[in-house]
């Protein structure tokens, strides 16, 4: 089993819906008939997001490779609830998320928090170095985007071969929207551009299990 963190900032006042949103698209892929029996995963929403929390929460994987995912607001060092309280810090220390898969939607935390991770032993960080968007009521477009580099995962794609389907999914997606909504086109084709993964482009999920 791969034991999956997942960190959810759903109080947030601005993205908690979409935050929650995408969460639970997660949770419910990973209780299906294809999944649940390799996959255990645990939920740290927002009045359980502070530092001494998620370590502890690592330290339940008992030194095991584990998927670490993030929803929430961050700039180029951190990761914060409600943009504020912090939960991830690259400044304080990320020794703890050594033999993880850091996956996120977050803003810029692809700046310094992603390299950073990777120096830390960290096998693969998944996220944006500039603000990560949505458009409302687009939601469910921009949430099938940020979700699909793990959903590819999932199957069995190497990390860069989910990177590219990813990108492939934010590209059919602005085709589809961008004469219908040119906000909601051009906030995609800003994800799409963010986008990165720092670490082992040829690792696959079933690499990391026990």
């Amino acid at each position: 089993m791969v034991n999956i963190i997942i960190a959810v900032d759903e109080q947030d006042a601005d993205l908690g819906s979409y935050f929650q949103m995408c969460a639970a698209d997660i949770s419910f892929e990973l209780q299906s008939d294809a999944h649940s029996q390799t996959y255990t995963y645990n939920i740290i929403r927002t009045d359980g997001l502070t530092q001494e929390n998620i370590i502890k929460a690592i330290s339940l994987v008992q030194d095991k490779n584990y998927i670490f995912i993030a929803y929430a607001h961050g700039n180029e060092n951190c990761l914060g609830v409600q943009g504020a309280d912090i939960f991830v810090d690259l400044d304080a220390g990320v020794g703890h998320f050594c033999k993880s898969i850091f996956y996120t939607f977050s803003c810029k935390t692809g700046i310094n928090l992603g390299p950073g991770l990777i120096d830390a032993g960290c096998h693969v960080f998944w996220g944006y170095i500039k603000n990560a968007e949505i458009v409302r009521p687009f939601e469910s477009l921009f949430l099938e985007c940020a979700n699909h580099g793990f959903k590819r995962l999932l199957i069995g794609d190497t990390v860069q071969e989910a990177f590219d389907y990813m990108i492939k999914k934010y590209n059919e997606y602005i085709s589809a929207i961008y004469t219908r909504n040119l906000m909601a086109g051009q906030a995609l084709m800003n994800n799409r551009d963010a986008l990165r993964f720092f670490g082992n482009k040829d690792l696959r999920l079933a690499d990391i299990l026990d």
